[in-house]
């Protein structure tokens, strides 16, 4: 207690000692609370701004780089931006296993649908391919790494593309890790939220 039994200020009362201890006790609370419960709804945070950076660094780069399919890399950017280093790395790792997935069953599809001649039987490459992929990130342990492999892998199976599967999965696969390296370079050097 701010002010013992018996040891109020002399001529105030305990009612200087409840105010003590209630201001104390706002104190405590604002000092405790949550950045989002201090926060006005309109506060845009810096990991809003850095992923909205991500988004124009890859858009810039691309154009700059004569690239088509900024698409992957963006949605990798957004996907890997996080509230820490550690956790964008992590991110970034859990999506590049999910990449090389969604690849991998990606480019397998591709030449199962060229060696069918595109029948209907291929409408059934997409949504199996679905299922290898959540199936395969669950046997590895990587759940995280669904998200990304499913869109990589619909990119790959439903986009019409002349290029050979080999070389538009090997594409598709380092656009994704572009936009992973780009995440994690401005969450490492804008506003770092470790330092």
């Amino acid at each position: 207690s701010f002010c013992p039994k018996g040891k109020a200020p002399p001529g105030l009362g305990t009612g200087v000692c409840f105010a003590r201890a209630a201001m104390a006790k706002l104190r405590w609370k604002e000092s405790h609370m949550e950045d989002h419960e201090k926060r006005s709804p309109f506060f845009i945070g810096m990991r809003n701004i850095k992923t909205a950076l991500a988004v124009l660094a890859v858009l810039v780069l691309y154009r700059l780089l004569h690239r088509e399919t900024a698409m992957l890399a963006a949605t990798a950017a957004v996907i890997c931006m996080q509230d820490s280093v550690q956790k964008t790395l992590h991110s970034g790792l859990n999506r590049l296993v999910g990449t090389c997935a969604g690849a991998l069953i990606g480019m397998l599809l591709l030449y199962s649908r060229q060696a069918l001649g595109g029948s209907y039987l291929s409408l059934l490459f997409a949504p199996l391919g679905i299922v290898l992929i959540i199936w395969f990130c669950n046997f590895i342990h990587k759940p995280e790494a669904t998200v990304i492999s499913c869109i990589v892998l619909l990119m790959i199976v439903l986009e019409q593309s002349a290029q050979d599967p080999f070389y538009y999965s090997i594409n598709r696969m380092l656009d994704t890790l572009f936009g992973i390296v780009v995440a994690y370079m401005i969450n490492r050097f804008i506003c770092n939220p470790s330092q």
